[in-house]
């Protein structure tokens, strides 16, 4: 085998979680399963195909298998979609300016095919740490003009499954069909932005949770 596509290889066996036992232990502990077990539990076996496995952090000091989020076509039932899921073990499922282009091209992707659009949306909303590394402002991303453009178009249907704030709520208030757990939270902010705007301290459990959500109809 050529050195290279034996490296490609190497690189992609690492982000699965096979190579990542201590991650896959935190979800076990939580009572979660993986972003990637979520997504072979609905798909159809062998029908994944992923976009993206091995990009990183924008920053060279830090590392994240697929930068935290996992984009991708499927079937379901032989039904072709697209997937995007939040890879909470990889800095809590937040969202960087790596991981923005690749909603960017998922969105795009289901776009072009007139794809059904399903996303399990749970992490805490914006990455502090990509602040200060790039352009820190994200001005060519569009996701969510993108993903607020494939309405209409084809299904959009998120699942959260554990916490789901800022960003990531956001994109879950957008989909035509949400779907919760029992224990889950969506809020437009988390607990420490909410602390600095209400002086007020609350634990993640307390903010959006589905027994609010759910007669309100956000939560179908």
């Amino acid at each position: 085998m050529r050195k290279d596509v034996e490296k490609i290889r190497e690189l992609r066996a690492a982000t699965l979680d096979a190579a990542r036992p201590e991650a896959v232990a935190k979800r076990r502990k939580t009572g979660h399963w993986t972003a990637r077990e979520q997504i072979d539990a609905m798909l159809d076996p062998g029908s994944f195909a992923e976009y993206g496995a091995l990009t990183r952090p924008i920053r060279d000091d830090m590392e994240g298998a697929a930068d935290g989020l996992i984009t991708g076509t499927g079937q379901v039932d032989g039904q072709s979609c697209a997937i995007m899921a939040y890879d909470y073990t990889v800095y809590a499922g937040t969202q960087s300016l790596i991981n923005h282009k690749k909603h960017d091209r998922i969105f795009e992707v289901a776009e072009q095919l007139q794809l059904p659009m399903v996303c399990w949306l749970e992490g805490g909303g914006a990455r502090p740490h990509d602040l200060n590394a790039g352009s820190g402002l994200g001005l060519d991303l569009t996701t969510f003009m993108a993903f607020a453009r494939l309405s209409g178009q084809a299904p959009l249907v998120g699942i959260v499954t554990g916490r789901c704030f800022a960003g990531n709520a956001n994109l879950a208030g957008m989909c035509d069909v949400l779907i919760a757990t029992p224990k889950a939270n969506i809020g437009m902010a988390g607990p420490p932005l909410v602390a600095a705007a209400l002086g007020e301290t609350f634990t993640p459990e307390q903010i959006g949770p589905t027994d609010v959500h759910e007669p309100n109809g956000v939560i179908d």
